[in-house]
């Protein structure tokens, strides 16, 4: 079809046209199938494109321009990300038998993604070579971006930071690629029940997660001692360094707190953890000491920090916080809803925009 006719029959209706951010997606997808491959073509019909727009006064007005020089700009995009893409294949696995995928998949895999989510391809290509890096599975890892990109959105972080996080936790819990989903809408419902964010999350729940993991602490129960401590007014940072502390003192042998653990129950903390009581239990157990013995609750800590923490999760019981814990446990979708609210008109904009580029740049000879 003559990119003329083309024009025609995008532009022809166009004070209805752009009525609605999702009318103009549709339009802009059925121009991007028909793009002429020929640079010169492509460049008038954007320019008249343009033009058109101007003349509409509508809500595409502010990208016109934009939109006028994707032509010259389809090489330099094509090379970019070739040059990220080029990465990823070095380390993926091809074989069958490994559960790999051929390069034409993972690159058809990388450009849907961008189209659904309006991150470049080249982002997108990158990340996905760190997932690789970190552990994931060559036919797992678009899906374990897929999940890291849209948690970004939803914690008001970049995906670089989501991966980070999520792969911190798997990979420390050894947790099946299946299980992200679940991840990261624990993540979300820590940034929902507390004063936190996924961003803040991200940054400094390494530092605990190992000590955690060793204890027999589950994603479960720890994210709900950062929801109840960051409530509290008690920074994300602090609440990692104090949560820390904590767990050392109930887990290793030979601490004041330690000892009692063990002689009221005559199992040492990881083994109650593993056994199926939650943190809130176990602080239970030792206020429930303090009240036969007469001790400050916080005096049985060795560090200010440590008998902050406990003293914080303890306040309510051992009820209050298996309350949050029960919410830790019901937190499936919560992901895709928090993402869905970030979906504002700018944000379909710039999706709608990205696919766009998206078909530019595949002229550029990708």
């Amino acid at each position: 079809m003559e990119i003329y006719s083309i024009l025609a029959k995008f532009t022809g209706d166009a004070s209805g046209l752009f009525a609605t951010v999702d009318s103009v997606s549709t339009k802009v997808e059925e121009v991007s199938d028909k793009i002429d491959k020929s640079t010169k073509k492509t460049n008038k019909f954007l320019t008249t494109l343009g033009s058109k727009l101007q003349k509409t006064g509508t809500l595409l007005l502010p990208i016109t321009g934009a939109l006028a020089g994707l032509g010259i700009a389809g090489i330099k995009m094509a090379s970019t990300f070739e040059d990220s893409f080029a990465k990823v294949t070095t380390i993926m696995e091809t074989e069958a038998d490994k559960g790999g995928m051929s390069i034409e998949q993972m690159k058809k895999s990388i450009r849907d993604l961008s189209d659904q989510t309006g991150v470049s391809t080249a982002e997108i290509a990158e990340n996905v070579y760190n997932a690789i890096s970190a552990g994931q599975k060559t036919a797992d890892a678009v899906g374990f971006v897929e999940r890291a990109t849209i948690l970004a959105k939803a914690g008001f972080t970049d995906t670089g930071n989501a991966l980070d996080v999520l792969s911190t936790i798997m990979n420390s819990y050894g947790m099946e690629a299946s299980e992200v989903g679940r991840v990261s809408d624990i993540l979300i419902q820590t940034q929902n029940k507390g004063k936190t964010t996924v961003a803040e999350l991200s940054s400094t729940m390494g530092k605990v997660i190992p000590t955690a993991r060793e204890m027999g602490v589950n994603l479960e129960n720890l994210s709900s001692a950062y929801s109840i401590m960051t409530s509290k007014g008690i920074s994300t940072a602090e609440t990692t360094t104090y949560i820390k502390q904590m767990l050392g003192e109930l887990g290793k042998g030979g601490t004041k707190v330690s000892k009692i653990i063990k002689a009221e129950t005559n199992q040492s903390f990881s083994e109650l953890m593993k056994g199926g009581k939650s943190l809130g239990d176990v602080l239970e157990i030792l206020k429930a000491h303090c009240e036969k013995t007469g001790d400050k609750f916080a005096d049985l800590f060795g560090s200010m920090e440590a008998g902050t923490a406990a003293s914080v999760l303890a306040a309510e019981g051992g009820e209050g916080f298996n309350k949050m814990l029960h919410e830790m446990f019901n937190t499936t979708g919560l992901t895709e809803k928090a993402y869905n609210k970030m979906m504002t008109t700018s944000e379909k904009l710039n999706i709608i925009f990205n696919k766009l580029k998206n078909s530019v740049e595949e002229l550029g000879g990708i």
